[in-house]
């Protein structure tokens, strides 16, 4: 009894590297076949396990990618637009509040400079 293997190279030329790469990506953004873009990448097969364990360990499997429009369901995209649209009020009070009125010490202060002002 033999033992019995199916070899296939990822078809990936050295003419067209950087577009086969971005195929890859692509896919794997999309959550199709995210081992063949490890593996185009330049990772080694048998050190896969051994990185995503050490990416576990460390923790850095929580850091969460950018969302992008392939990543976002329409209620992100709402909330992200409302967000935004918070912030831009938050930016408005902010702005409002620049203009600075006088408080009651400065009037006094005032009052008390013009009348040192008349006695000379």
């Amino acid at each position: 009894m033999g033992y019995q293997a199916d070899i296939d190279f990822l078809p990936i030329s050295s003419y067209t590297y950087k577009d086969d790469i971005e195929i890859f990506k692509t896919n794997a953004s999309l959550g199709v076949n995210k081992l063949d873009y490890l593996i185009a990448s330049g990772i080694e097969q048998k050190n896969i396990s051994d990185v995503l364990t050490l990416e576990k360990i460390l923790r850095l499997d929580q850091i969460v990618p950018m969302q992008t429009s392939y990543t976002q369901t329409a209620e992100d995209r709402n909330a992200s637009k409302d967000d935004d649209t918070q912030e831009e009020k938050s930016n408005e009070s902010v702005e409002d509040k620049s203009v600075i009125e006088p408080s009651d010490s400065d009037s006094k202060e005032t009052e008390d400079n013009s009348s040192v002002r008349e006695e000379n």
